[in-house]
């Protein structure tokens, strides 16, 4: 019963863009979104004069960025 379910919600109707094209905008607004959000963090803690520029890219390359 529970597999049916999640089939007829994962069915499309009325024209509706398909589902796995759904999932892949939002996929790439997910790391588009990830990496404005590495440049705010590199540029704030540069900024903020605890550590070098170098240091800050360092830190978000290890921290925020996908592997």
């Amino acid at each position: 019963m529970a597999h049916d379910l999640v089939l007829k919600s994962l069915e499309v109707t009325g024209g509706a863009e398909p589902l796995g094209e759904k999932l892949q905008s939002l996929q790439r607004q997910m790391l588009e979104l990830r990496e404005e959000l590495s440049l705010v963090a590199e540029v704030l803690l540069a900024n903020a004069g605890k550590v070098t520029p170098a240091e800050a890219s360092q830190w978000v390359d290890q921290n925020m960025k996908p592997r």
